[in-house]
């Protein structure tokens, strides 16, 4: 958790980055390559994360991709979409080397969204779920869904139908989220504490272990810096509910 101290600093290094971003973008190539060359390790810790593996180092193919999509990611970035930079910026590697895997077809935790040929609960009408950061942010939950054996395109099937029920559910991933001594067993055994949470929840055994996979997947979503997703899930979550 953080102090309002770490939260301010936080806050204000972000937004010191994408001062930098912006001041890059108007054509400071000076700056561009300082700060490149200030987020290697940024950007190798990606390529690490991604595949899994430390393995990779600077002179990999990985890193070399990641490092095209970095500064892709400089090209690319607007933060009135009120994501911080290097949240983009990782979005936007990890959806270069899931490409990049795709091409070489060498990848065995290839993430294959196919975007435009699925639904995923997802209004039409919202045009900001099609762009670059919402694909990014998708290939990176996938991803993570991964680890705990969840596939991204089964949350619609398992997702409650009704809205209540997926505010109770909204609530205890809150709740387990605000836990860390929860999210500490979750994260090492993949697996809900149902035994723990029974003892602060009110919600029955049956209806836990039930959405276990629905519970899961809204808590790394919390869990995470992927801001529009969450931004949607909870302003869905809320709004439908107390809509009516």
């Amino acid at each position: 958790m953080f102090t309002s101290a770490d939260k301010k600093e936080k806050t204000e290094d972000v937004s010191e980055i994408s001062e930098t971003v912006m001041k890059i973008k108007q054509g400071d190539l000076l700056l561009r390559e300082d700060f490149i060359l200030e987020h290697k390790q940024f950007i190798l810790t990606c390529v690490s994360n991604y595949k899994q593996s430390s393995i990779f180092g600077y002179n990999s193919d990985e890193f070399s991709i990641a490092l095209i999509a970095f500064n892709e990611a400089i090209n690319t970035y607007n933060d009135s979409k009120g994501m911080a930079f290097l949240s983009f910026a990782r979005m936007v590697i990890y959806n270069r080397l899931n490409d990049y895997s795709r091409k070489t077809k060498n990848d065995k935790n290839l993430i294959s969204l196919e975007l435009d040929k699925q639904s995923y609960d997802i209004p039409v009408e919202d045009h900001s779920f099609r762009n670059l950061e919402v694909k990014d942010e998708i290939a990176f939950l996938t991803k993570e869904l991964q680890r705990f054996r969840i596939r991204f395109k089964d949350l619609v099937k398992i997702s409650p139908k009704q809205a209540p029920t997926r505010e109770k559910l909204l609530n205890l991933a809150q709740l387990i989220y605000s836990r860390p001594y929860l999210m500490k067993k979750l994260k090492y055994t993949k697996q809900i504490p149902i035994k723990e949470i029974l003892e602060i929840s009110s919600l029955s055994r049956r209806t836990i272990e039930l959405n276990r996979k629905y519970i899961i997947a809204i808590i790394l979503i919390l869990d995470s810096d992927l801001d529009t997703i969450k931004g949607y899930i909870i302003k869905s979550e809320r709004g439908e509910y107390n809509g009516n």
